[in-house]
């Protein structure tokens, strides 16, 4: 589907950030488009390299000098009336036939203000007729920019992959260790002694005479023992359990395959020699 080069030149920037908002909401591809003026550089260059007719570009170049700001960019044929459309509502200057930038009417600023063509010719009765001729001159003159009648391009994607390894984390596997307390029955043996107090009545010597002393008052108090098991325990450090992991690195080798372009051109029967694709493939 063939493009087209639109330049319109506005009396204020606003302007332009109004018709941009429109051409979106409209649906409208302005490709490659950015505003132009005098505080952005070569603007000359800009034009040039957009193809546009030189003419054109002086007639420009006035108005850019006088600080009016440029909206260019490129559309799709099918889009072209809608943008024409729009840029046409919004009062674009003209210079080409040398109208007065410094009124303040916008009566004094024509619709013939919008460069939209693949041939390099302008708009002279109004951007809508310019839609419409410049439609017909697409479909009925040679494709051929050198020759001033029409351009066509159709665009062929130059794609290639490239194959890029990374690497994740993957988990393959592990161990868990968890530490538990049991209780094992133990037996000690330990030797006890218990104390018993006995109290027995015997016989005497028949004989044995009895004094004062065998008449006094006396407590005689004796007292019994045992000796009881007492347990404790005491905790010491048998061993111990480690848990490590070692880290080693490998090398893999990746094969897979990738896709690219290639553009062959094979020439016409006059062979012609129009492109330098015919150096060879384009990669």
């Amino acid at each position: 589907m063939a493009r087209y080069t639109i330049v319109t030149m506005f009396r204020d920037r606003d302007v332009i950030g109004t018709v941009q908002q429109e051409l979106r909401n409209s649906g409208v591809d302005l490709h490659d488009g950015q505003m132009l003026d005098r505080d952005q550089g070569d603007v000359e260059s800009e034009l040039v390299r957009r193809r546009v007719d030189s003419d054109d570009i002086r007639h420009y170049m006035r108005g850019v000098e006088k600080g009016y700001p440029l909206l260019v960019g490129t559309v799709d044929e099918a889009d072209l009336q809608r943008a024409v459309d729009i840029l046409d509502n919004h009062g674009p200057v003209d210079m080409r036939d040398g109208a007065d930038l410094d009124a303040t009417t916008s009566g004094t600023a024509t619709d013939r203000a919008a460069y939209a063509s693949t041939s390099g010719q302008t708009a002279d009765t109004g951007l809508s007729a310019a839609a419409t001729g410049l439609r017909d001159v697409n479909e009925s003159a040679d494709i051929n920019r050198r020759t001033g009648t029409a351009e066509q391009e159709e665009v062929i994607p130059i794609a290639e992959e490239e194959l890029r390894v990374g690497k994740r984390a993957v988990e393959r596997g592990g161990v868990r260790v968890r530490s538990y307390v049991v209780e094992t029955p133990v037996e000690e043996s330990v030797r006890l002694r218990d104390e018993t107090v006995h109290v027995d009545r015997r016989r005497v010597d028949p004989n044995r005479q009895a004094t004062d002393a065998d008449f006094q008052e006396r407590v005689v108090e004796l007292r019994e023992t045992d000796e009881e098991a007492v347990v404790s325990k005491q905790t010491q450090i048998t061993g111990e359990v480690v848990v490590r992991k070692d880290v080693e690195e490998r090398e893999q080798t990746i094969s897979d395959t990738v896709r690219r372009t290639e553009v062959d051109v094979d020439k016409g029967p006059a062979g012609l020699d129009r492109t330098d694709l015919d150096k060879g493939p384009v990669r």
